[in-house]
């Protein structure tokens, strides 16, 4: 997302659009149901366990939690998460 608002910002209006276009999927698979539900699956795909959806919400069911993951492949290093330090992966 920041590569895509960098790119519009600095007036690569066809690159911020083309990002865009790779993201799109990204953000309808993180909508597909109440927030954070998909959200927190997405970051625990990417490697960042945020444990579960409190009640009365539910884990992402099977179906849609392919979909998120075929999204999140499709989408590559624009939906990796930045390296963590030591101190702040143990806050």
């Amino acid at each position: 997302m920041r590569r895509l608002v960098d790119a519009y910002l600095s007036g690569e209006v066809a690159h911020a659009s083309s990002l865009h276009r790779r993201l799109l999927p990204v953000f309808k698979a993180l909508f597909m149901t109440a927030n954070p539900i998909a959200v927190k699956a997405a970051v625990t795909m990417l490697g960042l366990d945020v444990g579960t959806p409190r009640l009365p919400l539910v884990p992402l069911d099977a179906e849609r939690t392919a979909r998120l993951a075929i999204a999140l492949d499709a989408a590559g290093e624009l939906v990796s998460l930045p390296e963590l330090s030591a101190a702040a992966a143990s806050a």
